[in-house]
């Protein structure tokens, strides 16, 4: 028995582990990166009811249909990888020692599906979902790796990672760790070193509005906290978790509570993209929201309001060019709904919206966003 205890612990995957990769894009002057999370449910019948501004009128799952829009509006943007910024699989991820049956089912309804064939690398980042809500499960990581390494597309060499794809490198981050030793911080600061556009991939937010503070034990420390004690400077942070689209730029030093820790201002820029498959109604925030909402959104919080929200199937690109990383945030239909962008030494602020750099041709039986 003991000996089987130990072949099972030498098994396991170190849910910390880092793994290093290169990832060129076809051109070399830009990347153009897709971020959408907490995508995991298996799509039902009914579609979602929406208010006037096109945000969500109560709690909904997305539909076959609404899915069916979504991955077309992913592919058109013709992106050379897209992260899957966690909640991959609704209730929780299957443990398996061998991906077949019922887990086999599962995993296809809730990430082969969507992401099969749309002609880019899909970056597996791992959520509470995926791998336990308080304890990180070994047996339904291997499962998901597993699963991945079986599929030519999907990408999980490990449960955190550099990805460099040239002029930026994304640190996917396992934020379920609970111990913040075991977050990838050389990996931040060698990509910084580097001279590369550094983005954090994580699911748990850095900052979200209207949800997911102070939820319950199971929610990890704050990765400000984690940022500021080990001086790292993203250039931006994309999460899942709150199931809404989010953008805004927040001081990492800033806890709930409001007090300021670690010396001068350290203003990163956050986008929440959790609105794959469920949403949470919640007020929108930014040009065209309703005045009711816009007043919740002028309410003080001490740690500041994202400058866009909107409860809305969607996702974000980022665009990133030698002097710019421009993040547009986009509908189900692949409607630009909010765009923000900065320098490398200037978090900045949003931009007007333009057309955007890529050709979208939304299915013709698409109905008009609202």
């Amino acid at each position: 028995m003991l000996w089987l205890m130990l072949c099972a612990a030498l098994a396991a995957p170190r849910a910390d582990a880092v793994a290093e990769v290169s990832a060129p894009t076809r051109d070399p002057a830009r990347a153009r990166l897709v971020f959408v999370g907490d995508s995991g449910m298996a799509p039902g019948d009914d579609d979602c009811t929406w208010r006037g501004d096109g945000s969500a009128a109560a709690d909904c799952a997305i539909s076959v249909s609404e899915r069916d829009r979504l991955r077309a509006s992913i592919a058109a943007v013709q992106p050379d990888a897209i992260y899957a910024l966690g909640d991959l699989v609704y209730p929780m991820a299957p443990r398996c020692r061998r991906v077949t049956g019922a887990a086999a089912r599962t995993l296809d309804r809730a990430i082969g599906d969507l992401y099969d064939d749309l002609a880019a690398p899909v970056w597996l980042v791992l959520g509470n979902h995926d791998l336990g809500h308080v304890r990180v499960s070994s047996a339904r990581l291997r499962c998901l790796q597993r699963y991945a390494a079986a599929r030519a597309h999907l990408r999980l060499p490990a449960p955190q990672a550099r990805v460099d794809h040239g002029l930026a490198s994304v640190v996917v981050m396992n934020s379920n760790l609970r111990r913040q030793a075991q977050l990838p911080a050389s990996a931040v600061r060698d990509a910084t070193a580097d001279g590369d556009w550094v983005l954090v991939a994580a699911h748990h937010e850095l900052r979200a509005a209207f949800e997911k503070l102070r939820e319950g034990p199971w929610e990890p420390p704050p990765p400000g906290r984690w940022l500021v004690a080990e001086d790292l400077h993203p250039h931006l942070w994309a999460n899942g978790h709150a199931h809404t689209l989010q953008v805004g730029a927040y001081d990492a030093r800033v806890a709930d509570g409001g007090a300021a820790h670690g010396g001068p201002e350290r203003p990163v820029l956050a986008l929440t993209s959790g609105a794959g498959s469920k949403l949470r109604a919640h007020p929108s925030c930014g040009p065209g929201a309703p005045a009711t909402d816009r007043a919740a959104c002028r309410a003080p919080h001490p740690r500041g309001m994202p400058a866009f929200s909107l409860s809305r199937f969607g996702f974000a690109v980022v665009e990133v060019e030698p002097d710019t990383l421009t993040v547009w945030v986009l509908d189900l239909d692949g409607q630009p709904r909010h765009a923000w962008t900065r320098t490398r030494d200037a978090v900045g602020g949003p931009i007007a919206l333009t057309a955007p750099p890529w050709d979208a041709h939304p299915s013709p039986d698409s109905p008009e966003p609202p």
